[in-house]
């Protein structure tokens, strides 16, 4: 994969500020992945279009893994908010296609396996809360970034 290919995403995403200076270690204990499991370097690309209202879920923040968020935000988070109010905020003042609040999705080179499934907790643990979302539908990224020298590599 190189930088300036075109793909298409799914799942959590988080904004760049989040990660922006942060080397590949940091970004595994920042984004709950186990020790490791970015040694084989991850590929970060840049949402081409904001997702719209029906094509996200709030996956609040990354020290609940997904498989806890249920017990942690209860089965009923959706419902919680008035999505179109708090859908419009994310349009205006947190989400953008450039810049520290430009959507990104990071790709770990080591995909999710049946090992992982099996011991969730042990692959994912919690992470340092980043703000993130669900993409629960396909959305066309470009490739900004490729990282391959673990731990040391950052993304700038």
């Amino acid at each position: 994969m190189e930088i300036g290919n075109s793909i298409t995403v799914t799942g959590f995403v988080t904004q760049r500020k989040n990660l922006s200076g942060k080397s590949l270690d940091e970004i595994e204990r920042l984004l709950g992945y186990s020790k490791m499991r970015l040694a084989a370097g991850v590929i970060i690309a840049a949402l081409n279009r904001l997702p719209e209202q029906d094509e996200f879920h709030i996956a609040g923040y990354s020290q609940v893994a997904s498989h806890h968020t249920d017990e942690q935000y209860g089965k009923n988070l959706q419902t919680k908010y008035d999505m179109k109010i708090v859908t419009r905020n994310l349009y205006k003042n947190e989400w953008g296609l450039t810049g520290q609040n430009q959507l990104i999705k990071v790709m770990p080179v080591i995909r999710h396996s049946a090992e992982m499934e099996k011991d969730k907790d042990h692959y994912y643990p919690p992470g340092s809360g980043v703000s993130q979302w669900k993409l629960t539908t396909p959305i066309n990224a470009t490739v900004i970034a490729v990282l391959i020298n673990y731990p040391n590599d950052k993304f700038i």
